[in-house]
């Protein structure tokens, strides 16, 4: 619950898949190039989709604040 948002950076681009998509706003995924960072909100619902030929890697990262963190002990 205190993930903000999301990163999601592509490392490489020679596997085929592996987009993301937000199925609530269109069915059409991103594939960004290397380099290229999506950040979105956690709120939002995504799926990963599977990568057909390939390997695909990616940098994924969240950004959070003390907000709805647990209490530490």
């Amino acid at each position: 619950a205190y993930r903000r948002f999301a990163l999601s950076l592509n490392l490489n681009d020679n596997y085929e898949g592996g987009g993301i998509a937000f199925k609530e706003y269109s069915q059409k995924p991103y594939n960004s190039p290397p380099g290229t960072a999506i950040v979105f909100s956690s709120a939002l619902l995504h799926e990963v989709l599977e990568t057909t030929k390939g390997t695909r890697y990616t940098l994924i990262s969240h950004f959070f604040n003390d907000q709805g963190m647990p209490p530490k002990k």
